[in-house]
């Protein structure tokens, strides 16, 4: 199985256990429980979006920091926002960390689902026995260059229906391989939106399962997008 795909199963299963999601960002017509995005640190950033939060959680603020001295690092925040359709607090789950620690930050997300709390021995145990950065992690990091990644990257979310969508934002060279655009309706790719039809750079959109969804777009950035790096199968 794909190591993303697997993380990222294992953190829904353990949302699906818990049963408090909150179904909602507070934002009109949003159904996302899930939300994984690229940061500008580089990085990656995970929210959980939650009913309730535990004793643990009780306070908006840092819960645990990771720094091992190279360009691994994590974070773990529960974060607190207005829910402007029904005046209540909405409590976030926020995990985040390097650009080549996706699998990570997703462990570490299920870790603080099933158990409430993650120590430094648990993350490096699991830093030791993680896989290899996937095809994801790889396309990111290579393309982060001081300004790059302030503006592309990935956005993923999970939806109440427990499917998979997501947005790749790319630079403007990618527009030129018209192979990209003939993907559409194929692999799970649902629309290719040029630059010229937005004012901005183009991007893929995606939905499916969780497993379609990651392997279209690892097949995508192997096979069909100009790139800078050789990816490590």
């Amino acid at each position: 199985m794909n190591t993303v795909v697997g993380f990222l199963s294992s953190v829904i299963e353990d949302i699906r256990l818990m049963g408090e999601v909150h179904a909602t960002d507070g934002k009109a017509d949003s159904d996302r429980v899930l939300n994984i995005s690229t940061i500008d640190n580089p990085g990656w950033d995970v929210v959980v979006l939650m009913n309730n939060v535990t004793a643990a959680w009780s306070k908006p603020g840092l819960l645990f920091a990771w720094d091992p001295g190279d360009d691994s690092w994590l974070r773990v925040w529960c974060k607190s926002s207005p829910d402007r359709r029904n005046a209540t607090a909405v409590h976030s789950l926020v995990v985040s960390g390097g650009g080549r620690n996706l699998c990570l930050v997703l462990w570490v997300t299920s870790q603080m689902l099933s158990k409430g709390v993650v120590s430094d021995g648990d993350v490096l145990n699991a830093y030791g026995r993680m896989p290899g950065s996937s095809v994801l992690e790889q396309w990111y990091t290579s393309n982060c260059d001081g300004e790059w990644e302030h503006t592309f990257g990935v956005r993923m979310s999970i939806d109440t229906n427990w499917l998979l969508r997501a947005e790749i934002c790319f630079t403007d060279e990618y527009e030129e391989n018209n192979r990209v655009a003939d993907l559409v309706n194929h692999n799970r790719i649902t629309r290719w939106t040029p630059a010229r039809e937005v004012g901005r750079a183009p991007y893929l959109t995606m939905a499916g399962s969780v497993d379609e969804v990651i392997d279209s777009i690892e097949l995508l950035l192997c096979e069909y997008i100009p790139r800078k790096f050789k990816p490590s199968l």
